[in-house]
């Protein structure tokens, strides 16, 4: 890495940044329409509510459904899968609410600066479930502006989607925690280190699980490699090279 290099130097993102990340700058060229087909320019409004509505008093709900933090150490985390009764609960109390559609992206005309979606069906859902879930959303956002880089560049602020520039990106070799990120995920609990540990389940064998500790201290497990990670899963052309541990 050359530190000479301009563009790789801390700068203030311009408003159109966004755009440019996800390739969206040819939005701005303009499209000249050579058919007969008359288009219509004007962006549809979809106007949705912005709170859920309570359907009726004729679905029962049960009242012992109570969400709070199940294991000690872990804050904001709620277990599902291994309790389908509670699934079940937390299923009926959603039937009693109508909750807003998706809001609208394509019909709608670009913003010139970067757009922070709220994710309001999503802060509706925990709110309808309520227990430690209800303040999840707050907190998660409380959290990125806490812990993240000034100029991320925000695109969902629940669950939190968000991306570092490249210009940044490419800095320096190893990619500060500041500049990392979380694509999709629902309100990430805050564990403590002792309380960590690592779980190999599912469609598998031979389920393990094992405490951090066990890796923090086994002298075969210390050990480090540079290596090169790019997402490809999405059509943004993220490379960062990072040091993980094996």
């Amino acid at each position: 890495m050359q530190p000479d290099i301009p563009y790789r130097q801390t700068h203030l993102q311009a408003p159109d940044e966004w755009k440019l990340e996800q390739g969206l700058e040819p939005a701005r060229l303009g499209i000249r329409n050579q058919s007969s087909i008359q288009i219509n320019t004007e962006p549809h409004r979809l106007n949705p509510s912005d709170h859920e509505e309570l359907k009726g008093t004729d679905i029962s709900e049960d009242p012992d459904l109570d969400v709070q933090d199940e294991r000690p150490g872990w804050k904001g985390y709620v277990e599902w899968e291994d309790y389908p009764e509670k699934k079940a609960k937390a299923h009926q109390r959603f039937s009693r609410f109508t909750f807003p559609p998706p809001p609208e992206f394509q019909l709608e005309p670009l913003p010139a600066t970067n757009p922070v979606l709220e994710g309001k069906r999503w802060k509706l859902w925990h709110k309808a479930i309520g227990g430690v879930l209800d303040q999840v959303p707050q907190i998660s956002w409380e959290t990125v502006l806490k812990e993240k880089h000034p100029e991320m560049l925000h695109l969902l602020e629940f669950p939190y989607n968000g991306e570092a520039p490249k210009s940044l990106l490419t800095k320096d070799y190893i990619m500060p925690n500041e500049l990392h990120f979380v694509r999709n995920h629902g309100g990430i609990p805050d564990i403590e280190a002792s309380a960590y540990d690592i779980r190999l389940d599912g469609l598998v064998n031979d389920p393990r699980h094992s405490p951090s500790q066990t890796y923090k201290t086994n002298p075969s497990f210390q050990s480090s490699k540079l290596v090169t990670i790019q997402c490809s899963g999405t059509s943004s052309p993220w490379k960062q090279i990072g040091r993980v541990s094996q």
